[in-house]
């Protein structure tokens, strides 16, 4: 096999387990405000949006089983109790670079180890193999800041301030909770 096809498989290997590893990362439901027809704030994390109410954790970053044991955390909200809500944007640039940039790394020297040829002299084996996982570790690096910078940047979201009084329901907020699917047992109260 040519220099070019073994770099060429390697890499094409080297960015789908970048793409698989960083889709592995878990999604919160976004941060918001929701000021109330009475001028009062909630802060918190979406967790469901239901047609005509929403249910929102007044303490961020809590774990199900946080939630579950802590129901003063949870503050289910109605449509005709709401004002306006606030998406805050975030941005995911950095650490989806990040993410790339050591999972590349990872993946680049693992492959780099892997394919090292092996010299007639043994003692300059353990040098050989130690250049090949460097230059496939800062390929990898490089390759997975990349795909990191891309995937963080799509994944980032805008701030913005939505006047839910002209909405018939909430659905429009949908794609900014935890929950998208099915909803978990201890929410099914609120």
């Amino acid at each position: 096999m040519t220099t070019y096809k073994l770099f060429a498989n390697n890499a094409i290997t080297l960015l789908a387990c970048l793409t698989f590893v960083s889709k592995l990362e878990a999604a919160d439901g976004a941060k918001v405000i929701v000021t109330l027809k009475d001028f009062k704030q909630i802060r918190g994390e979406l967790l469901i949006v239901r047609p005509t109410s929403i249910v929102v954790s007044k303490v961020l970053d809590q774990t199900d089983e946080d939630l579950t044991l802590h129901p003063e955390y949870i503050a289910p909200v109605t449509l005709n109790d709401i004002r306006a809500i606030q998406i805050e944007g975030e941005s995911h640039v950095l650490s989806g670079m990040g993410s790339g940039l050591l999972w590349g790394g990872v993946v680049g020297s693992v492959l780099g180890l892997i394919i090292a040829p092996g010299p007639a002299e043994p003692f300059a084996r353990p040098l050989i193999a130690a250049m090949f996982v460097a230059a496939y570790a800062a390929g990898g690096a490089l390759a997975g800041m990349l795909i990191g910078l891309v995937i963080g940047a799509g994944s980032s979201v805008s701030s913005r301030n939505v006047d839910v009084n002209n909405l018939q329901d909430l659905w429009y907020f949908h794609s900014y909770a935890r929950y998208q699917g099915p909803e978990p047992e201890y929410l099914k109260r609120f």
